[in-house]
C-alpha cells in the first residue's frame, strides 16, 4: 500500500507487563518479536510515521526500535497507567498529521487493511 505521510501510529509499550511476568513487546511472535510484528503490520498498512511510547524496559526496547528506524517517546510516569502513555503519544504528534491512531504494543493479531482512498 502506498504510504501516507499525514497518517501516524502511536504504539503504547511503556507498561511493566506485570500480569504476564515478562516484557510483552519483546516476546517472540513467529520470526520476530511482538513489537516488530506490530511495526511491520502498521507499515504494511501504509503508515510510515510511527512513534512508540517507552517506559519500563526502555533500555531493552529502544535498540529494537532504532534497528527498525522507529522514533520513540519516553514516558517516565508509566506506573500511573496507560492514559499517561496516551498523553505522551499525543504530545509527540505533529501538526502535519491529519489522523493518528494508538494501539497497544501487545496487539499482535491485527492485520493491515486500508479502505480505498
Amino acid at each position: 500500500m502506498p504510504a501516507r505521510p499525514d497518517l501516524a501510529a502511536v504504539i503504547l509499550a511503556a507498561g511493566r507487563s506485570s500480569r504476564m511476568g515478562t516484557f510483552k513487546p519483546l516476546l517472540p511472535f513467529g520470526p520476530e518479536s511482538v513489537i516488530e510484528r506490530i511495526i511491520l503490520t502498521v507499515r504494511k498498512a501504509g503508515v510510515e510515521t510511527i512513534r512508540v511510547v517507552v517506559g519500563w524496559s526502555a533500555d531493552r526496547l529502544i535498540p529494537v526500535l532504532e534497528r527498525h528506524g522507529v522514533a520513540y517517546v519516553s514516558n517516565d510516569r508509566f506506573d500511573e497507567g496507560m492514559y499517561v502513555s496516551i498523553q505522551s503519544g499525543c504530545k509527540a504528534s505533529l501538526p502535519t498529521w491529519s489522523l493518528f491512531f494508538s494501539c497497544l504494543g501487545t496487539c499482535r493479531w491485527f492485520k493491515a487493511r486500508r479502505s480505498p482512498d
